[in-house]
This record gives structure tokens, sequence and C-alpha cells, in this order.
């Protein structure tokens, strides 16, 4: 018998959704509105952790859009199909001479690590992005397109300054509690945008 792969199609890979990106990216907000509502003056460590939580949260909305598929071939190793047989309670016979490959599949950003929110946005498809200026426009918090670049250059390295905020002896104070309930409401403007916005133009 001659050796050979078995190759699954696609639709029976492993995939991880823009869809899960998003549902990643609200579990933070959440984390910022819980630690907003429990900030207050004298303990500002919340204010910190309301900022930090929804800038990643915005940062994970904003790279959803611009992430790629990439499939990746993976062989199934011996320890591998055990654990199969031993999640499923049933014991499979392994031929030596079959190689069992999977194809995983994960959402790649392909300019890699950066956390400034406004390049990101600048980035996103003019489509979206201009979905995205109308919709925080018409909520009224926001009177016009340059307003709205202006405040994401400005909270573009809250993610990475909130969180070693102690290292310059820095306390929050009611600026900070109103940026993080801005970037909370912004977030709330966005997210719906960019959820439909993948769905459209799913990978």
């Amino acid at each position: 018998m001659s050796d050979y792969k078995f190759l699954p199609q696609f639709e029976s890979t492993s995939f991880q959704t823009k869809e899960d990106v998003c549902r990643n990216a609200d579990v933070f907000l959440q984390c910022a509105k819980f630690s907003l509502n429990h900030s207050c003056l004298s303990n500002s460590e919340f204010i910190n952790a309301s900022l930090v939580n929804s800038c990643l949260s915005l940062e994970l909305y904003l790279k959803s859009v611009l992430l790629e598929r990439e499939f990746h071939p993976y062989t199934l190793s011996s320890d591998d199909i055990d654990e199969m047989n031993r999640c499923a309670d049933v014991e499979r016979k392994i031929d030596p001479k079959i190689q069992i490959i999977m194809h995983h599949s994960k959402l790649v950003f392909k300019s890699k690590g950066t956390h400034h929110l406004f390049e990101l946005f600048k980035i996103l498809p003019v489509l979206c992005r201009n979905s995205i200026y109308k919709a925080v426009i018409n909520k009224g918090d926001f009177i016009c397109d340059n307003e709205i670049d202006l405040f994401l250059e400005g909270i573009s390295k809250h993610f990475v300054n909130m969180r070693y905020a102690h290292e310059q002896f820095f306390v929050s104070d009611i600026g900070d509690y109103n940026t993080a309930k801005k970037v909370i409401n912004l977030i709330d403007s966005i997210a719906p945008i960019i959820v439909q916005f993948n769905k459209v133009n799913n990978v």
C-alpha cells in the first residue's frame, strides 16, 4: 500500500472568525464599563483600567476589519490521535502509512506590533471609515470627521501608557474619567458598524 495524505476540504477545518475577534473585543469593553462604574477620584486605578480595556477593545474592533485569513497545514501526531480517542471515548487504529493533515486557519494582521489607534483607523477601508464617521457624528458626541481624528490621535497610546501610569507616579483625574467615558461611547457607536461590515465582507 502506497503512502498517501488525507487532506480535508476547507469546510472541515478549524476556523477562527472575525466575529470571534469582535466578541473578544466586546468582553474588554464590558470590563472597561465595569471599571468605570467602580471608579472614583480616590481610586483612580479603576479609571486607568477602564482606559486600558476600552482602548484594547477599540484596537481589536479596528483590527478585526484588517485581519486576513491564512491556512496552515497541521499533521496530526500519534499523541493528537490518542487525545482525540480519549475525548471521544473511542479507539482509532492508526496505520503508520497514513498521514493525516488538518488545515487550520488563523486570522493574521499583517502590520504587526501597532497599538496606535489612529494609525489603525486610517488604514480601514474607505467605506468602513466613512460609515463610522457618519454613525459617530449622528450620535452627537462629535461634530465633524476631524474632531474624531483628533480624539483618536489623542488616545492612541493610552493602551500602553495607562498600563504603566504608576511608573510616572501618575494619578487619574476627572479628565481621564471623561475620556474613558467618551472612548466607551465611541466604541458603542463603532462596534455595530464594524460587525456589519465584517459580515458583508466576510473572508
